[in-house]
Protein backbone atom coordinates (compact mmCIF):
# COMPACT_ATOMS: atom_id res chain seq x y z
CA UNK A 1 0.00 0.00 0.00
CA UNK A 2 1.40 3.57 -0.91
CA UNK A 3 2.04 6.09 1.86
CA UNK A 4 -0.92 7.90 0.00
CA UNK A 5 -2.98 5.33 0.36
CA UNK A 6 -2.43 5.22 3.75
CA UNK A 7 -2.70 8.71 4.27
CA UNK A 8 -6.35 8.53 3.15
CA UNK A 9 -7.49 5.76 4.85
CA UNK A 10 -6.20 7.62 8.68
CA UNK A 11 -7.60 11.12 7.42
CA UNK A 12 -10.56 10.46 6.02
CA UNK A 13 -12.20 13.36 7.06
CA UNK A 14 -9.91 14.92 4.58
CA UNK A 15 -9.28 14.67 0.73
CA UNK A 16 -5.69 14.26 0.14
CA UNK A 17 -4.66 14.54 -3.25
CA UNK A 18 -1.49 14.48 -5.23
CA UNK A 19 0.69 16.92 -6.47
CA UNK A 20 -0.05 15.22 -9.90
CA UNK A 21 -4.04 15.55 -9.51
CA UNK A 22 -5.51 18.26 -12.07
CA UNK A 23 -6.62 20.10 -8.50
CA UNK A 24 -2.83 21.09 -8.27
CA UNK A 25 -2.94 23.01 -11.00
CA UNK A 26 -5.04 26.28 -9.33
CA UNK A 27 -1.76 25.95 -6.55
CA UNK A 28 1.03 25.44 -8.71
CA UNK A 29 3.51 23.26 -10.72
CA UNK A 30 5.29 19.78 -10.64
CA UNK A 31 8.76 21.03 -12.10
CA UNK A 32 11.41 18.93 -13.82
CA UNK A 33 14.02 19.38 -15.97
CA UNK A 34 16.48 19.90 -13.12
CA UNK A 35 18.82 17.91 -11.57
CA UNK A 36 18.61 17.90 -7.62
CA UNK A 37 20.24 14.85 -6.67
CA UNK A 38 23.16 16.47 -5.34
CA UNK A 39 21.41 19.22 -3.16
CA UNK A 40 18.72 16.14 -1.54
CA UNK A 41 22.47 14.13 -0.80
CA UNK A 42 23.59 16.73 1.29
CA UNK A 43 20.24 18.07 3.11
CA UNK A 44 20.12 14.26 3.75
CA UNK A 45 23.81 14.20 5.21
CA UNK A 46 23.93 17.31 6.69
CA UNK A 47 21.10 19.12 7.89
CA UNK A 48 19.74 18.75 11.38
CA UNK A 49 16.55 17.31 12.28
CA UNK A 50 14.98 19.11 15.50
CA UNK A 51 13.58 17.11 18.25
CA UNK A 52 10.27 18.76 18.03
CA UNK A 53 8.73 21.87 15.72
CA UNK A 54 10.47 22.33 13.12
CA UNK A 55 13.86 23.93 11.59
CA UNK A 56 14.20 26.71 8.22
CA UNK A 57 17.41 28.09 7.09
CA UNK A 58 16.18 30.72 3.95
CA UNK A 59 19.87 30.29 2.46
CA UNK A 60 22.43 27.68 3.14
CA UNK A 61 26.10 28.31 1.97
CA UNK A 62 26.67 24.63 1.33
CA UNK A 63 23.60 24.39 -0.97
CA UNK A 64 24.65 27.60 -2.64
CA UNK A 65 27.76 26.30 -3.56
CA UNK A 66 26.42 23.58 -6.08
CA UNK A 67 25.93 24.06 -9.30
CA UNK A 68 21.97 23.69 -9.50
CA UNK A 69 22.04 27.39 -8.16
CA UNK A 70 23.50 28.55 -11.46
CA UNK A 71 20.86 26.43 -13.26
CA UNK A 72 17.92 27.20 -11.44
CA UNK A 73 18.95 31.24 -11.22
CA UNK A 74 19.21 30.71 -15.06
CA UNK A 75 16.33 28.72 -16.08
CA UNK A 76 13.79 29.30 -12.96
CA UNK A 77 14.08 32.29 -11.71
CA UNK A 78 15.03 34.13 -15.43
CA UNK A 79 17.98 35.71 -14.47
CA UNK A 80 17.30 36.56 -10.83
CA UNK A 81 19.48 35.58 -7.69
CA UNK A 82 17.56 32.99 -5.79
CA UNK A 83 18.65 31.15 -2.45
CA UNK A 84 18.46 27.93 -1.41
CA UNK A 85 17.78 26.82 1.97
CA UNK A 86 15.94 23.96 3.72
CA UNK A 87 12.86 23.38 6.23
CA UNK A 88 13.09 20.10 8.17
CA UNK A 89 10.95 19.08 11.20
CA UNK A 90 8.29 17.46 12.58
CA UNK A 91 4.66 19.53 11.91
CA UNK A 92 1.91 18.07 11.58
CA UNK A 93 -0.47 20.88 11.73
CA UNK A 94 -1.66 23.87 9.64
CA UNK A 95 -1.12 26.71 12.21
CA UNK A 96 -0.73 29.32 9.52
CA UNK A 97 -0.36 30.26 6.00
CA UNK A 98 1.80 32.58 4.17
CA UNK A 99 2.47 34.02 0.75
CA UNK A 100 5.55 35.75 -1.58
CA UNK A 101 4.88 38.23 -4.03
CA UNK A 102 6.46 35.67 -6.08
CA UNK A 103 6.84 31.27 -6.62
CA UNK A 104 8.77 29.59 -4.56
CA UNK A 105 10.74 26.08 -5.69
CA UNK A 106 9.52 23.47 -2.95
CA UNK A 107 11.78 19.78 -3.61
CA UNK A 108 10.37 17.12 -0.98
CA UNK A 109 13.55 15.18 0.28
CA UNK A 110 10.60 12.89 2.07
CA UNK A 111 7.18 12.46 1.56
CA UNK A 112 5.03 15.07 2.74
CA UNK A 113 1.65 16.76 2.59
CA UNK A 114 0.96 20.55 1.76
CA UNK A 115 -1.52 22.53 3.28
CA UNK A 116 -2.44 25.37 0.67
CA UNK A 117 -5.37 27.84 -0.23
CA UNK A 118 -5.77 30.61 -3.08
CA UNK A 119 -5.09 34.65 -1.93
CA UNK A 120 -8.91 34.91 -3.90
CA UNK A 121 -10.15 33.46 -0.98
CA UNK A 122 -8.89 35.88 1.82
CA UNK A 123 -10.74 38.54 2.73
CA UNK A 124 -9.44 41.74 4.60
CA UNK A 125 -6.35 38.89 5.29
CA UNK A 126 -8.52 36.22 6.93
CA UNK A 127 -9.39 32.82 5.48
CA UNK A 128 -11.73 29.78 7.15
CA UNK A 129 -9.50 26.60 7.25
CA UNK A 130 -12.63 24.77 5.12
CA UNK A 131 -10.91 26.94 2.07
CA UNK A 132 -7.60 24.89 2.66
CA UNK A 133 -6.35 21.93 0.93
CA UNK A 134 -4.18 18.78 0.98
CA UNK A 135 -1.44 17.67 -1.52
CA UNK A 136 1.05 14.65 -0.86
CA UNK A 137 4.23 15.24 -2.78
CA UNK A 138 6.30 11.85 -3.08
CA UNK A 139 10.20 11.91 -2.28
CA UNK A 140 12.07 13.96 -5.12
CA UNK A 141 9.15 16.09 -6.13
CA UNK A 142 9.93 19.68 -7.20
CA UNK A 143 6.76 21.92 -7.12
CA UNK A 144 6.51 25.88 -8.14
CA UNK A 145 4.27 27.19 -5.55
CA UNK A 146 2.50 30.47 -6.89
CA UNK A 147 2.82 33.71 -5.73
CA UNK A 148 -1.42 33.14 -5.46
CA UNK A 149 -1.23 30.17 -2.93
CA UNK A 150 -1.35 30.42 0.31
CA UNK A 151 1.18 27.96 1.96
CA UNK A 152 3.31 27.19 5.31
CA UNK A 153 5.31 23.91 6.59
CA UNK A 154 5.23 21.29 5.77
CA UNK A 155 3.39 17.65 7.73
CA UNK A 156 5.64 14.79 7.92
CA UNK A 157 3.38 11.39 6.82
CA UNK A 158 5.86 9.00 9.00
CA UNK A 159 6.36 8.99 12.95
CA UNK A 160 9.96 10.22 11.82
CA UNK A 161 10.10 13.59 9.97
CA UNK A 162 9.60 15.98 6.74
CA UNK A 163 12.80 17.38 4.48
CA UNK A 164 12.67 19.72 2.33
CA UNK A 165 14.80 22.52 -0.24
CA UNK A 166 13.13 25.82 0.19
CA UNK A 167 14.35 27.87 -3.08
CA UNK A 168 13.27 31.55 -3.38
CA UNK A 169 14.53 35.13 -4.99
CA UNK A 170 17.20 36.41 -2.83
CA UNK A 171 16.40 37.87 0.68
CA UNK A 172 13.49 36.17 1.07
CA UNK A 173 12.22 35.29 4.83
CA UNK A 174 15.26 37.68 6.26
CA UNK A 175 14.49 39.89 9.50
CA UNK A 176 12.52 43.14 8.05
CA UNK A 177 12.23 46.09 10.88
CA UNK A 178 8.66 46.45 12.35
CA UNK A 179 6.93 43.23 11.42
CA UNK A 180 5.12 43.39 15.06
CA UNK A 181 1.32 43.68 14.51
CA UNK A 182 1.60 43.19 10.73
CA UNK A 183 0.93 40.51 8.38
CA UNK A 184 3.90 41.10 6.94
CA UNK A 185 6.30 39.21 9.11
CA UNK A 186 10.11 39.15 7.28
CA UNK A 187 11.41 40.34 3.74
CA UNK A 188 8.65 39.05 1.12
CA UNK A 189 6.62 37.42 3.50
CA UNK A 190 3.22 37.96 4.24
CA UNK A 191 1.22 35.35 7.28
CA UNK A 192 -1.10 34.62 9.05
CA UNK A 193 -1.45 32.56 11.91
CA UNK A 194 -4.46 30.17 12.91
CA UNK A 195 -6.56 31.38 16.21
CA UNK A 196 -5.30 27.97 18.02
CA UNK A 197 -1.28 28.36 16.76
CA UNK A 198 0.20 29.48 20.07
CA UNK A 199 3.69 29.36 19.11
CA UNK A 200 3.24 31.69 16.53
CA UNK A 201 1.01 33.95 18.26
CA UNK A 202 3.37 34.26 21.16
CA UNK A 203 5.66 35.31 18.49
CA UNK A 204 3.54 38.42 16.95
CA UNK A 205 1.59 36.82 14.02
CA UNK A 206 -1.47 38.11 13.59
CA UNK A 207 -4.52 35.64 13.83
CA UNK A 208 -5.87 35.46 10.34
CA UNK A 209 -6.92 31.82 10.27
CA UNK A 210 -10.19 30.97 11.26
CA UNK A 211 -12.13 26.87 11.74
CA UNK A 212 -10.06 23.76 12.18
CA UNK A 213 -6.67 24.12 12.70
CA UNK A 214 -6.38 21.24 10.53
CA UNK A 215 -3.86 18.12 11.08
CA UNK A 216 -2.58 14.98 8.96
CA UNK A 217 -2.82 12.19 11.31
CA UNK A 218 -0.27 9.28 10.59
Amino acid sequence: MTTLETLRELNPARKIQAATDADFSKYGELVTGFDFSSALDWLENHSPIPDEGNFYIPGEPQLEKLEIKKSLERDFFGGMRCQIGYCNGRNTLLNGLEYHKCSELLVAATDLVLFLAQRQELSDHHISSDHVKSFYLAKGDAVEIYATTLHYVPCRVSLAYFRTLIILPEGSNLPINDAAGKILRARNKWFMAHEDAAVQRAKGAVVGISGENLTIKI
